[in-house]
């Protein structure tokens, strides 16, 4: 339907059913909780359209079953003040009571941003400046799965686009505050890069950087009081239209203000090769080799009057590791797969080799398996399924663990 501003509204009424497993950790075996279903029906409405300057998407999903009672909108409008600046508006709202797993989950989230950005003539240049706001608030003696939060975030965004690539740069400051521990409250800068730069016809080098400095109001919020930072470099060799491979570097590690036996500093390095196999534009395939450390320098800085036995504990999460990933997706217009396999072994500096010491971990094989399906039946059906298995395998059977979810759901659209 189309109103003479060319809104377009489109209506769609659904039937959706989901079948879980819950999510078990066991030892020696694995063992699947009692799967739960529930049944629930969708009403989905979309806005959009444009006239003269001004746009606007609006998009609302209210959905009503046995145990499930939800309403989520959200909604964007923009504005082409002229040739080089627009503005933007959005706004999100999610409510939702939820009775499906013997406990009530019953919360509501809202959130509201807004920017201006700007492009050069020619759009190799453009610059955004944002902010932010947003609120959840969940029911008194309900499933808090997150808790009550304000959070107000500002920050600009830089990107270059150029014939060799592309580098983008951009900045945050943020507040978040918890009406019900107000000892956490902090304040938060972010700052996060990426490029991707020919260096030569078949080779490129990514970079990916993201850096944070959280500080907390008061000191006895150990674990909101942290720089931190994230550091991914890879060359991309590419051999034709097909197969692309190149080596690729990842550090990333936190640093505390006052470490705790809780929150200590650790970083964590990883190296790898890749080769990956593009089929075609929709396709692609990698294998990954990967080594990985972890490190806990000077006993992740614990004070030098730190006991004995929590020095031991934090050395003890020191690790070697060794590991094959193999990588895969497929997003087509009526097909859409992913999946990851890995495996291999991790070998703890310490290795448990003190049996009184109960915070020892102890070296492990492992195999982990995730995937994701969803798959068109029809004009009016869709099936969706997701999974994921992890089982390790340590020197000592006793610490043996298998992990197991899984999650099947059917749309029909009426």
């Amino acid at each position: 339907m189309t109103n003479e501003l060319g809104l377009v509204s489109d209506y769609t009424n659904q039937l959706y059913y989901e079948q879980t497993f819950d999510s078990t950790i066991v030892t020696g075996k694995v063992s699947v909780a009692d799967p739960r279903a529930r049944l629930v029906a969708e009403a989905v409405t979309r806005v959009l359209g444009s006239g003269g300057m001004w746009s606007l998407d609006a998009f609302n999903t209210f959905g009503a079953g046995p145990t499930v009672l939800r309403d989520a909108a959200r909604a964007s409008g923009s504005a082409k003040l002229d040739n080089a600046f627009r503005a933007r508006l959005d706004g999100e709202f999610d409510v939702r009571k939820d009775d499906t797993f013997d406990t009530r989950r019953e919360d509501g989230r809202w959130a509201l941003g807004t920017s201006l950005a700007w492009a050069s003539p020619e759009r190799s240049t453009a610059a955004r400046a944002f902010a932010r706001t947003e609120a959840l608030r969940s029911a008194e003696g309900s499933l808090a799965l997150f808790p009550d939060y304000d959070y107000r975030q500002a920050g600009f965004e830089l990107d270059r686009f150029g014939l060799l690539g592309h580098a983008g740069l951009v900045y945050g400051y943020a507040e978040r505050a918890f009406p019900d521990t107000s000892s956490r409250d902090y304040h938060e800068h972010t700052l996060a890069f990426d490029t991707r730069t020919s260096l030569s016809d078949p080779l490129r080098l990514e970079v990916t950087a993201y850096g944070a400095r959280r500080s907390a109001e008061r000191d006895s919020a150990f674990g909101d009081r942290f720089a931190s930072a994230d550091v991914e470099i890879g060359l991309v060799l590419r051999d034709g239209e097909k197969l692309e491979f190149g080596p690729r570097v990842r550090a990333w590690g936190q640093s505390y203000d006052e470490p705790t036996p809780t929150f200590f500093d650790a970083w964590i390095w990883r190296w790898a090769a890749f080769g990956r196999w593009l089929p075609d534009e929709i396709t692609k395939f990698e294998l990954r080799p990967e080594v990985e450390f972890l490190r806990t320098p000077d006993f992740g800085g614990l004070p030098a009057d730190a006991s004995e036995d929590d020095r031991k504990a934090v050395a003890n999460e020191e690790y070697d590791q060794l590991g094959l990933v193999i990588d895969g997706e497929r997003i087509a217009p009526s097909t859409w797969w992913s999946g990851t396999l890995a495996g291999g072994h991790r070998d703890y500096l310490d290795d448990g080799l003190d049996p009184s010491d109960l915070s020892a971990r102890t070296s492990f094989w492992f195999v982990d398996l995730s995937a994701f399906g969803e798959r068109r039946l029809s004009e009016t059906v869709r099936v969706r399924a997701s999974g994921g298995v992890r089982s390790e395998f340590h020197r000592l059977d006793v610490d043996d663990v298998t992990s197991l979810d899984f999650a099947l759901d059917l749309r029909v659209r009426l």
